[in-house]
């Protein structure tokens, strides 16, 4: 696995915090815009601004083809640069650090999941994996 920064300031881990499960790592100190990267090659399957729910903002998701998927929030606006179908490489920028969504400064939350992501996949520790 490829780190996803330019930066590796852990602003928030994985885990509990404030009665619910914080299922990504927040990383920050790259500053607005920073390129964000692909951290395992595979296919794009979500390159959206989160209209539902808003939490997530401008956000990423990549298909591993592995049974893993990585998730990337709170791009800029107009920062993401790869399109729902896309395939990356391990490393290729996939947009820029934001604060859109439910965040209160500009970060990444970066989230491994095991399955797709809230539709019966497991949210891992991305840590473990580095």
């Amino acid at each position: 696995w490829g780190w996803p920064a330019t930066c590796s300031s852990i602003s928030s881990p994985f885990g509990w915090r404030w009665g619910s499960l914080h299922d990504g790592t927040d990383i920050a100190g790259c500053g607005y815009g920073s390129n964000i990267f692909a951290a395992q090659a595979g296919t794009v399957i979500k390159s959206e601004y989160d209209g539902r729910y808003g939490v997530n903002g401008e956000y990423i998701v990549i298909d591993h083809h592995n049974g893993y998927y990585s998730q990337y929030n709170h791009m800029c606006p107009g920062c993401r640069a790869v399109h729902v179908g896309d395939y990356v490489e391990k490393g290729q920028p996939i947009g820029g650090m934001g604060m859109t969504g439910a965040a209160t400064g500009v970060h990444l939350h970066f989230a491994i999941w095991r399955g797709y992501p809230y539709r019966g996949g497991v949210a891992l520790n991305a840590m473990q994996f580095y």
